[in-house]
């Protein structure tokens, strides 16, 4: 785990849309740090492993992050994690606005 997600980590709920093989789903994230989120309930949810675009929604702005599902509940739909995989220094800058509000 990197320094900055070790020191950035927040309980939030921020509107997001997820994107993966085609599909679409608007959904919160509920816990945010640089490297990586919990979404909660959408439907339908990404499966263990596939590849995903977090898509932000702050203001009229869309922040996206692509990402790889690391953690997905067993139950239809359930809160899922995704681990961003772009540089952990340029989700920071993006991100660092978020932690100051």
């Amino acid at each position: 785990m990197s320094k900055a997600s070790q020191c950035y980590h927040r309980k939030c709920s921020i509107p997001c849309r997820c994107q993966w093989e085609g599909q679409s789903a608007a959904s919160q994230i509920i816990d945010l740090s640089f490297d990586g989120a919990i979404i909660a309930q959408c439907e339908p949810a990404p499966e263990l492993g596939s590849n995903v675009v977090v898509e932000l929604e702050v203001g009229t702005s869309s922040l996206p992050f692509p990402g790889k599902v690391i953690y997905a509940q067993s139950m239809k739909g359930g809160p899922f994690g995704v681990h961003f995989t772009g540089n952990c220094d340029d989700n920071l800058a993006r991100l660092m606005p978020l932690y100051e509000s």
